[in-house]
């Protein structure tokens, strides 16, 4: 009797964690989302940050905008990297702000 309990209790669990989603914060991670901060803020010429990646390569985002943010964040595995990314006209983003970016997209950033 004791070791249908058991089975019982076993099923159960399965089935509980079977049914568990993964967090929204994984699905958001996976999508390209990151958290990091503001470490440099300026006009294209003047930011020359050492960086993982740069959305100046892209000749749209560099004859587009004006103003650039150098990201700072952290990845699941603990590495720091570094990311340029386009300021929209009239933003109010400086140094030091966390922020939430997308790394899969250039222009997507957001205050955390």
């Amino acid at each position: 009797m004791a070791s249908g309990r058991v089975w019982i209790a076993s099923g159960a669990a399965a089935a509980l964690l079977g049914c568990a989603a993964p967090s929204s914060d994984w699905r958001d991670y996976a999508s390209g989302w990151r958290k990091g901060y503001i470490s440099q803020v300026g006009p294209s010429a003047a930011l020359n940050p050492r960086v993982d990646s740069d959305c100046r390569r892209s000749r749209s985002i560099a004859e587009k905008y004006e103003f650039f943010a150098a990201v700072t964040y952290f990845t699941r595995r603990g590495a720091i990297e570094r990311r340029v990314v386009p300021l929209m006209p009239g933003s109010e983003f400086k140094k030091g702000d966390w922020v939430v970016l997308n790394v899969n997209q250039c222009e997507r950033m957001e205050r955390q």
